[in-house]
């Protein structure tokens, strides 16, 4: 007689276990929810670092900002380029003397291999292990942007004084080869680069996007932007 009851006891006890069970994995998984970031918290709520005058000036208006792989950030400004060590900017000097393109760093890019590109004003300019080599001294070349492609190639969007006609160019070794309307490429003006799944460039423009395969004879695509 005592059997059944402790059967039917023993069932009672099981299914409050996993009753009990089943709210302990409810409530941890509503704990580590709550863990994650609200997308209605302002962003005053959360902790910030701010730099101030006396902890490096960049004596003008910054135009680009890029990091390599040593960790260092790089500023590109009105002043001249400045290196960020995780405490102040200081304003980069070569060790040897070389001087950077004169005019304004619009354009940075910290590459794969660990180097830094730099484009200003005055031309293009490639440092390496600290030494800073130069391409297209004094030639008053704008740089406006940098690009690296999935093969590890640098692409430069530039404009010169009296040729507007070649804006897309490629740093290799010592030398720059640009490309332009006889290769298929009109696009004017100095815009953003960039490379799709098919290995395509884009190139952005004044007042115009276009698509350019290298080596093709002709450009892809070409899209007006210009306002009628």
């Amino acid at each position: 007689m005592h059997s059944p009851l402790r059967t039917v006891g023993g069932a009672k006890q099981r299914r409050t276990g996993w009753r009990f069970f089943a709210c302990l994995v409810f409530l941890i998984s509503i704990r580590s929810a709550s863990f994650a970031a609200s997308p209605e918290d302002r962003i005053s709520q959360y902790g910030h670092t701010v730099w101030r005058i006396q902890d490096g000036y960049f004596g003008g208006m910054v135009w680009n900002i890029t990091q390599t792989t040593d960790g260092y950030i790089w500023v590109g400004t009105d002043a001249g380029l400045f290196k960020f060590d995780g405490v102040r900017f200081v304003r980069w000097a070569s060790p040897s003397g070389e001087q950077l393109p004169p005019g304004r760093v619009l354009a940075l890019l910290g590459a794969r291999d660990g180097s830094l590109w730099i484009g200003a004003d005055g031309g293009l300019a490639h440092l390496v292990n600290n030494r800073l080599v130069q391409y297209q001294k004094d030639e008053g070349w704008e740089i406006g942007y940098i690009f690296e492609d999935r093969d590890g190639k640098i692409w430069i969007n530039q404009r010169r004084p009296g040729d507007d006609t070649h804006p897309l160019c490629q740093a290799a070794d010592s030398e720059v080869r640009c490309y332009g309307r006889e290769d298929g490429l009109d696009v004017p003006g100095l815009g953003p680069l960039a490379q799709d799944v098919s290995g395509d460039l884009w190139i952005g423009g004044s007042t115009a996007l276009g698509r350019w395969r290298p080596g093709a004879t002709k450009g892809l695509s070409t899209a007006s932007t210009a306002r009628k």
